[in-house]
C-alpha cells in the first residue's frame, strides 16, 4: 500500500488539495476495488475584530509525498501526507470596513497525519479504534492576525481527512482482523499484541476446551462418567456441543478429545 501511494504522487493521480470538492482513486495492490477519498475542503472565515474579518481559500496545495508507516511512539498504522512549498498555496482575503487586500504565502513544512489503531475488543476478537487525524504546518510566512486562522484550516482539512478515510479504510481493516483470525485455533481469544517497523506479534489465550467437563485440564475418563450420568438429560452439564440433549455424540465428541489437555 505505502508503495501504491508513492506511486499515485508519482504519476499525478494525487496531486493537491484545493477549495471545493477533492476525489481521489486509490489503486491498491491486492485488492479489486478502488480506495475512493473525497474531501471538501471549503473556505474558512473567521472574524478579526473591528469590523474585519479573514478568509482562507485553499489553491493547489500541492503534495510532495504521501506513504505509510508503523508509528511506534502512536503505537499505530500512520498514513502520511507532506506537501511542498508552494507559493500560491494558500489565499488569505482581508475585508476591514469593505477594503479588501489579498496575502499569498507558501505553507512550509507542512504534513497531515492520519492514525490507524489497533485494539482487543471486550468479546477478544480484533478491531480498531476510530481514525484520528492532526496536522501540523510552519505558518510563519503568515501576517500574524490570521496565523491561527491558517493553523485552524489546515487541521480541519486534516480532520476532514481522517473522517473520509475512515470509510474507505473499514474494508482493510475486516480484511486484516480477518487474515490475523484465521492464524488462531477456534474459540481462542487476543489478550495483546506488539507491532514494530518489521514485525508483528499477537497474543491470544488458548481456546476453550468444552470437553474438559469437570475444568481439570484435561480429558479423561470424569468427562465420560459426567456424559454418561446426564444421558438423555435436556441440555446442562454434560450437552458438549450445545445442541441442547446429552446424547451419543456428546460421548463421541469427549471420545475424540480423551487425552488432549490445556
Amino acid at each position: 500500500m505505502n508503495d501504491a501511494l508513492a506511486e499515485h504522487v508519482a504519476d499525478g493521480r494525487l496531486t493537491g488539495f484545493h477549495s471545493g470538492t477533492n476525489v481521489y482513486n486509490l489503486d491498491l495492490p491486492g485488492y479489486s476495488e478502488r480506495v475512493r477519498l473525497r474531501i471538501g475542503a471549503q473556505p474558512k472565515t473567521v472574524s478579526l475584530g473591528f469590523g474585519s474579518f479573514a478568509i482562507v481559500d485553499i489553491d493547489n496545495l500541492e503534495i510532495e509525498r504521501a506513504r505509510l508507516r508503523w508509528n511506534e511512539a502512536n503505537n499505530a498504522l500512520q498514513l502520511q501526507i507532506d506537501f511542498e512549498d508552494d507559493p500560491d498555496g494558500l489565499i488569505i482575503d482581508i475585508r476591514t470596513f469593505g477594503v479588501r487586500r489579498i496575502a499569498r504565502f507558501a505553507v512550509q513544512s507542512a504534513r497531515f497525519n492520519v492514525y490507524l489503531t489497533p485494539r482487543i475488543n471486550a468479546d477478544g476478537t480484533l478491531g480498531f479504534e476510530p481514525l484520528r487525524g492532526d496536522a501540523i504546518a510552519n505558518t510563519d510566512d503568515a501576517i500574524p492576525e490570521v496565523r491561527g486562522l491558517v493553523r485552524d484550516t489546515l487541521t480541519q482539512l486534516g480532520n476532514e481527512t481522517a473522517r473520509e478515510a475512515q470509510t474507505n479504510f473499514a474494508v482493510y481493516e475486516d480484511d486484516f482482523a480477518s487474515f490475523v483470525s484465521r492464524h488462531l485455533a477456534p474459540r481462542a481469544r487476543f489478550i495483546g499484541y506488539r507491532i514494530t517497523a518489521t514485525s508483528a506479534t499477537f497474543n491470544a489465550t488458548a481456546p476453550p476446551l468444552p470437553e474438559d467437563l469437570n475444568g481439570n485440564g484435561v480429558v479423561d475418563i470424569a468427562d465420560l462418567v459426567i456424559v454418561a450420568q446426564a444421558f438423555g438429560r435436556a441440555g446442562g452439564v454434560g450437552d458438549v456441543n450445545g445442541d441442547g440433549v446429552v446424547n451419543l455424540v456428546d460421548l463421541v465428541l469427549i471420545a475424540s478429545k480423551f487425552g488432549v489437555s490445556r
